[in-house]
């Protein structure tokens, strides 16, 4: 299976995205068919390490060196597997037992690991569906509400307007903050004339 980083992998209803850390692990088989991975991170291109605390609170050090890069298209080469511990290291290879601090271990395998991310949202579509309706609602702002005309009548300033709608709100606004006398005339919104109104100041 490929699993392109951009585009992920969906998995009823999970998107599954690999992450870009990556690097190499070691499996372990304790007693008792207990597996372990202890995951190291790389520190060069050709250097990888791990340290750990052992069952029994003694400090480790495992150290994986490749022939070449990690990530070379001809392979990594040779693996060389240190593990150390009380400042003793020791080469390992694959089926060989450690003492693992108050127990031992057997290196099963060296493998790659990867991390991995997941999203799952069931609630994007209505939020989709939100951005949808308000954008929308946004393109009844391309129609004009009202035209407004502005002249002069008698050496006073005049201005007509017609209004589709909300004539009876600015009629009243008009009252309610003009200090001087307006004459002010909202048409009915079923009758045959135009809705306007013709304000004086």
């Amino acid at each position: 299976m490929v699993l392109d980083r951009a585009a992920g992998m969906s998995v009823e209803g999970t998107t599954l995205f690999q992450a870009m850390p990556t690097g190499v692990a070691l499996v372990l088989e304790l007693p008792g068919d207990d597996f372990r991975a202890v995951h190291l991170r790389t520190k060069d291109e050709r250097l990888a390490k791990a340290d750990l605390t052992l069952p029994g609170g003694d400090l480790a050090i495992f150290v994986v060196e490749a022939e070449r890069s990690f990530n070379d298209s001809r392979g990594s080469g040779p693996l060389t597997i240190l593990f150390e511990c009380d400042g003793v290291a020791s080469e390992v290879t694959k089926g060989d037992f450690i003492e693992f601090g108050n127990t031992r271990a057997r290196l099963v395998d060296l493998v790659r690991w990867s991390g991995f991310t997941y999203v799952r949202s069931p609630g994007m579509p209505a939020v989709f569906t939100g951005f949808a309706l308000v954008l929308t609602a946004c393109g009844l702002l391309i129609f004009p509400s009202g035209v407004a005309r502005l002249g002069t009548h008698d050496g006073s300033a005049v201005a007509r307007v017609w209004l589709n709608r909300g004539s009876a709100v600015m009629a009243s606004d008009w009252q309610r903050w003009n200090d001087e006398d307006a004459e002010v005339e909202a048409a009915s919104p079923a009758g045959p004339t135009p809705r306007n109104q013709e304000d004086r100041s």
